[in-house]
C-alpha cells in the first residue's frame, strides 16, 4: 500500500471514528456542528492553499471538496494527526463518562423499629469516610432517598440516628443498585424520653390557662403546673381575651369541679375570682337575636328554609315544645339589636372575613303562654375549644430542650378544620427554638397550644341531631292544630304556624352538619421535640384515643385492635380502660366495636403498665337479644385478680369462644382492669 493511500485511509478512519464518538458522547446536535465546522475549515484551507483548477465543474462542489480533502499534503497529514488526537481524547472522556454514569445512583432505604414499625424523623446522613456529604430526615413511613449521587469509591456509608442510637451501613454503587437499604433499630431505641397527652380545654378553663392558674380538675388530671409555651396562638388568644371580656359578678366551676374532694379549692377559687372579668369565648351562650315580625311572618308562611325540632329539656316554655332552626348568616349576626355586648362584638370580629354557611344556627321558638307569650330567637355559634399537647419528661434525668419540630399555619381567620389540616400537612417542618436551652426535670411537663377549634356543643348535638321519629310523634300528638295552638294562646295577635307548614318543617330532612369543625387563629402541629440533638417524635392526636376527663381530653390508656374477617389487617378501635389509671379505680369499661372476627388485640403503646383482669364481648342481635362471648384464656374469664399484665410495647390477642359471624349484629367489648402510670415500667 502506497504511503499516500495510508494517509488517506488514516484520515477517513479517524474522521469517521471522531464523528461516531462525538455522536455517542454528545449527541446528534454536536455531531452536526462538528461535521459542518470540519467541512468549512477544509473548504477555506483548500481554497487558499490549493491551485485553481478551471477544468472542474463548479456545480460539483462536494466532489471537488472531497478530492481536495484527500490530496496528500502537509495539511492532510497534520489534520489526520489532529483528528486522531481528538479521537483519543474523546474516547477518554467517553470512558470517564461511562464510568461516572455507572456510579451515579439513587440511594434509598427504610428505618424500622425492632417490631418493623416505620420510624419517622430519624436523621439520615450520607458519609464519605468521616465527612458529612448530605443529611435529611426520614419521612412518616420511615423512608429516605438521596437522588443521583456519585459513589466513585468504597468509602461511602449511610448512618441513621434515632433516639440517641446510631446504626450505619456501607454503601457502594453496586449495593445501591440492588435495592433499598433496611435499617433495623434495637429494642432499646424505641424508648422515648417523652410522653404526649392531648387536652381539649373549653369554658373557663381557657381563662385560667391564659392567666397561668390551675383549676382543681387541672391539678387532678395533670398533677402540677406545666411550663406554657407562649407561641403565636397563645398570644393571639390572649389578645382576644384582653379585648372581649365580661364580668359575671360571681364565678362557678363546672359540676365536676364541685365534687366534695375539691370543695375547699373550689370555694377558694370562686372567692378569688368573684369580681374578675373573663374572656367571652370561655362562656359559650346563645346570642339573643332579633325576632322581627317579617321573620315570624315568613316562618308562618312557609316561605323560608326552616326545620322543626322538639325540645325535651323544658328550656323554652314546657316539655315537648317545638322550635325551628336554620343555618344563620352574618346578616343575622349584624341584625342583633340593642347595645352590643362583648359576646356579640367578639363573634362579629372573628367572622368579619369569613362566616361559613354551616358555622352557626338561628333558633326561633315561642316562649310563654296565656297573654304574654312571644316569639323569640337565638343565634347559636359553635363552642370555642383550645386543643393543646402536653409533653412530659418520663426519663430518670433532666433533659435539655433544643427545639420543637413543627408545622405552622399563620392564617388568623375562621376556616374549615379539614382545610386547615391539608394546609398544615403541606407546610415545611421547621425547628422552633422558642424553648431552647430550657431543662425540664423528670415528671415535669411543657404545654403547647395547637389550635382553637369551634365545634357543636352537647345541647346542639342532642337537640338538632334527634331522630325524625320524635318529630313525627309530636305531630301526631299535636293533632293537626296550628302552633301555638288556640288553647295555649288566648291572644289573637300572636302569629301561628298552620298545620300544613308545621308538617312541611317536620318532614324537612336538613343535615345540621353537627360534625363540622372550624379553626380560628394560627394553628400548629408538633411532629417532634429535639432533646440534646436528637429528635423524639410526638404521636399525632387520634380522636379514638382521647379520653374525656371533665373539660379535658387525655390521650393515653391501652389500645384495642380488631379485624373484620376479610383479612389479617388489625384496625385501631381506640382505647380501653379510659381514665382508670390506678388500682383504686379498677372497674369495667365498655367499648362498642366497629368490626369483629371473634378476637381482639390489646397493645400497650405508652410508658405504663396495663392490668387486664377480665374481658368478654356482648353479641347483640337486631332484636335486642344478647349473648355473652367468653375468652378462651381462663385468666380473663372472671374478675378474680388473676391478671394479664402488659408493659410498654407488649401486645396480647384475646380469642372469644362460640363466635359466629352474623350480619347486623352489634359487638360490645367489656374490659375490667386498670393501668398504672409507673414511669419505671419497661417491656420484658
Amino acid at each position: 500500500m502506497k504511503p499516500n493511500t495510508r494517509w488517506q485511509i488514516a484520515f477517513l478512519v479517524g474522521i469517521t471514528y471522531l464523528l461516531a464518538s462525538t455522536w455517542v458522547l454528545f449527541g446528534s446536535e454536536a455531531l452536526t456542528g462538528l461535521a459542518a465546522a470540519g467541512a468549512l475549515i477544509i473548504s477555506v484551507v483548500h481554497a487558499l492553499a490549493a491551485p485553481a483548477d478551471t477544468s472542474e465543474d463548479p456545480s460539483k462542489w462536494l466532489t471537488i471538496l472531497a478530492k481536495r480533502a484527500l490530496q496528500v499534503t502537509t495539511f492532510l497529514m497534520v489534520s489526520t494527526l489532529g483528528i486522531w488526537i481528538a479521537s483519543i481524547a474523546t474516547t477518554i472522556v467517553w470512558a470517564r463518562k461511562a464510568y461516572v454514569d455507572n456510579h451515579i445512583v439513587s440511594i434509598s432505604g427504610l428505618a424500622l423499629t425492632h417490631e418493623n414499625v416505620p420510624i419517622g424523623l430519624a436523621v439520615v446522613t450520607l458519609m464519605h469516610r468521616q465527612d458529612v456529604i448530605r443529611s435529611q430526615s426520614t419521612k412518616e413511613d420511615g423512608s429516605f432517598s438521596f437522588d443521583k449521587f456519585l459513589l466513585d469509591d468504597n468509602q461511602f456509608s449511610v448512618a441513621i440516628r434515632w433516639h440517641g442510637v446510631s446504626v450505619s451501613q456501607p454503601i457502594s454503587a453496586v449495593s445501591a443498585k440492588k435495592g433499598s437499604l433496611v435499617f433495623m433499630f434495637p429494642a432499646g431505641a424505641s424508648n422515648s424520653l417523652i410522653r404526649e397527652f392531648y387536652f381539649d380545654f373549653s369554658g373557663h378553663t381557657i381563662n385560667f390557662l391564659l392567666r397561668g392558674e390551675m383549676t382543681p380538675t387541672w391539678v387532678r388530671s395533670m398533677g402540677q403546673q406545666p411550663f406554657i409555651l407562649e407561641n403565636d396562638l397563645f398570644k393571639y388568644l390572649k389578645q382576644l381575651a384582653t379585648t372581649y371580656r365580661f364580668t359575671p359578678g360571681y364565678f362557678q366551676l363546672s359540676s365536676e369541679e364541685q365534687e366534695k374532694q375539691d370543695s375547699d379549692a373550689q370555694i377558694a377559687l370562686s372567692n378569688r375570682t368573684r369580681d374578675d372579668s373573663f374572656f367571652v369565648g370561655g362562656d359559650p351562650e346563645p346570642l339573643g337575636a332579633s325576632s322581627e315580625k317579617d321573620d315570624v311572618a315568613a316562618l308562618a308562611a312557609g316561605t323560608s328554609v326552616w326545620s322543626l325540632r322538639i325540645n325535651e329539656d323544658d328550656k323554652r316554655g314546657g316539655n315537648q315544645t317545638p322550635f325551628f332552626w336554620r343555618f344563620a348568616t352574618r346578616d343575622d349576626l349584624m341584625k342583633i339589636k340593642g347595645e352590643p355586648s362583648s359576646n356579640v362584638e367578639f363573634w362579629r370580629y372573628v367572622t368579619k372575613a369569613n362566616f361559613p354557611p354551616d358555622f352557626a344556627y338561628l333558633i326561633m321558638y315561642y316562649y310563654g303562654g296565656c297573654t304574654d307569650g312571644s316569639w323569640m330567637a337565638e343565634l347559636v355559634p359553635r363552642d370555642l375549644h383550645l386543643r393543646v399537647v402536653v409533653l412530659e419528661n418520663i426519663s430518670n434525668n433532666p433533659i435539655e430542650i433544643s427545639s420543637f419540630v413543627e408545622r405552622h399555619n399563620a392564617e388568623a381567620g375562621i376556616r374549615d378544620f379539614t382545610d386547615d389540616e391539608k394546609v398544615l400537612s403541606k407546610q415545611e417542618l421547621k425547628h422552633d427554638p422558642g424553648f431552647a436551652g430550657r431543662w425540664i426535670r423528670p415528671g415535669e411537663r411543657i404545654l403547647i397550644p395547637l389550635e382553637v377549634l369551634l365545634k357543636s356543643d352537647e345541647d346542639s348535638t342532642r337537640s338538632l341531631g334527634q331522630s325524625a321519629d320524635l318529630r313525627r310523634d309530636w305531630m301526631k300528638e299535636h293533632g293537626g292544630q296550628p302552633y301555638p295552638s288556640i288553647d295555649d294562646v288566648k291572644t289573637t295577635d300572636i302569629v301561628r304556624i298552620p298545620p300544613a307548614v308545621l308538617s312541611q318543617y317536620a318532614s324537612a330532612d336538613v343535615d345540621p352538619r353537627l360534625e363540622s369543625q372550624f379553626v380560628l387563629g394560627p394553628s400548629t402541629s408538633v411532629d417532634a421535640i429535639t432533646v440534646q440533638g436528637d429528635d423524639y417524635e410526638v404521636r399525632q392526636r387520634e380522636e379514638s384515643s382521647l379520653t374525656l376527663l371533665g373539660s379535658f381530653e387525655l390521650g393515653s390508656c391501652p389500645f384495642v385492635y380488631t379485624r373484620d374477617g376479610a383479612g389479617d389487617t388489625w384496625q385501631n378501635e381506640g382505647t380501653i380502660l379510659r381514665g382508670i389509671k390506678d388500682k383504686s379505680r379498677k372497674t369495667t369499661d365498655s367499648h362498642r366495636l366497629h368490626s369483629f372476627d371473634g378476637s381482639v388485640m390489646v397493645l400497650e403503646r405508652e410508658a405504663e403498665v396495663s392490668h387486664l383482669d377480665a374481658m368478654w364481648v356482648d353479641d347483640i342481635a337486631p332484636d335486642g337479644s344478647t349473648r355473652r362471648l367468653n375468652p378462651t384464656d381462663l385468666r380473663l374469664a372472671n374478675v378474680d385478680g388473676n391478671e394479664v399484665v402488659l408493659h410498654r410495647g407488649q401486645r396480647f390477642t384475646v380469642v372469644f369462644k362460640d363466635f359466629t359471624p352474623e350480619p347486623r349484629h352489634t359487638y360490645v367489648l367489656h374490659s375490667n382492669g386498670y393501668y398504672d402510670l409507673s414511669l419505671s415500667s419497661s417491656a420484658r
